[in-house]
């Protein structure tokens, strides 16, 4: 764990000596607070990080009462905050990625007393000599559970969950975006113009814009969408969790009923388009929609469709109980990685061949033919994406995201 102090006048890893050496200031015009870690590096498991506080009043007194102490991960072993005595307090950091699988990358520690706020910058993760991937910690600004995320044609990642939520990032870091709605989003496509579209609960229909506010649309509400994909910029198809189609033709909707099971996604290029049941699969082209065989069986919960192929993440209903990636239809389908952790979305690096997944507990990489690898995240989640070679980005967890950059 290292430390970078915001503080005005305090270095990096300022020792509890060196503040319990400071003598009372002059009189100032307003009060004073210091804060300070005792050790440089803390690998989040073994160790604390010990966090010393001096304050003195406007007067150049010694500081009393309370001082106030937020961690966005992990805890501080105290509470939330910390008595001063002769003008100094101390309180134990502890964040145990192995309770919390967010506790890695730089933590802000934050202090206020008097109207002083003060900060500090944590890194948890392991000690100096271990490689380390690049992983961040950002908060979202929503308490929301995020389920889904795409990247718009200018680059801007989306994510939409529960409650309506919708945020974006830019270079400030996520944004909320008021979405009009309370229901509950599950799926997003990427539209002509840095534009996008979510579905969710209630066949609610979000039309996402960054020049203008959110547009929703109710459907007939007869059930919940669970997909959605865009095959121009003025058509949406979606598919519901009673084995409907819907398709946006930029005034209304128009249902079909495809099967009788639920349907789990769609995906397409062009005008072919791709959807997966429970188990089943179902394609669409000029023609209309057909019924296709599934590659083995499983219960499917992504699907991918690119310019090689169609690519589903499912788990397989067997004694193995493994996720797979399956890719097809032709020549023929076949697995290309597996694993047993739990996976929730897959993506593909842009202008590469490498691909990626996230899982429950961790994100996962591979490349060419090469085994799926973990990447010893922080945190796993639901939904994954890549803004550009090198950048992954994946939400879920409430409260917060991971970012991997090059």
């Amino acid at each position: 764990m290292s430390v970078t102090n915001d503080a005005a006048g305090l270095g990096v890893g300022l020792l509890a000596v060196a503040l319990a050496a400071c003598g009372p200031l002059e009189p100032a015009s307003s009060p004073v607070l210091q804060m300070g870690s005792d050790q440089s590096s803390i690998d989040g498991r073994s160790q604390r990080a010990i966090i010393r506080f001096r304050a003195f009043d406007a007067k150049g007194a010694n500081g009393s009462g309370r001082v106030a102490l937020t961690a966005p991960i992990g805890a501080f072993v105290e509470g939330d905050s910390v008595e001063l005595s002769d003008g100094l307090a101390t309180a134990a950091y502890r964040c145990d990625p192995t309770e919390l699988p967010a506790c890695a990358g730089d933590v802000r520690l934050s202090a206020s007393w008097n109207g002083v706020q003060r900060s500090i910058l944590v890194k948890v993760g392991p000690l100096p000599g271990a490689q380390v991937q690049r992983f961040r910690v950002e908060p979202t600004f929503t308490l929301s559970a995020l389920n889904a995320l795409a990247v718009s044609t200018d680059g801007t990642a989306w994510a939409v969950g529960e409650e309506g939520a919708v945020v974006r990032y830019g270079s400030a870091g996520w944004q909320v975006v008021p979405s009009g709605t309370s229901q509950a989003l599950v799926a997003l496509t990427p539209l002509p113009g840095a534009k996008l579209a979510a579905v969710g609960a209630r066949t609610t229909l979000v039309l996402l814009d960054p020049s203008r506010p959110p547009v929703v649309v109710q459907g007939d509400a007869q059930d919940d969408f669970t997909g959605v994909y865009a095959v121009s910029a003025t058509q949406l198809v979606a598919v519901t969790s009673t084995g409907r189609t819907a398709t946006w033709d930029g005034t209304g909707f128009s249902y079909h009923q495809l099967t009788e099971e639920p349907l789990g996604g769609i995906s397409g290029r062009g005008a072919e388009l791709w959807a997966f049941g429970r188990t089943g699969l179902f394609h669409a082209d000029v023609t209309g929609w057909h019924p296709e065989s599934a590659p083995l069986f499983a219960s499917w919960r992504r699907i991918t469709v690119t310019q090689d192929g169609v690519w589903l993440v499912g788990q397989r209903e067997d004694t193995s109980g493994e996720y797979i990636v399956v890719r097809g239809p032709t020549p023929d389908w076949r697995s290309v990685g597996a694993t047993r952790l739990v996976m929730n979305d897959f993506t593909f690096t842009p202008d590469s061949t490498e691909q990626l997944a996230v899982a429950n507990t961790d994100v996962l990489r591979r490349d060419g033919t090469e085994a799926w690898q973990p990447l010893s995240a922080p945190s796993g989640g639901k939904a994954i994406a890549a803004r550009f070679k090198g950048d992954l980005i994946v939400v879920g967890p409430r409260g917060f995201s991971v970012h991997k950059a090059q």
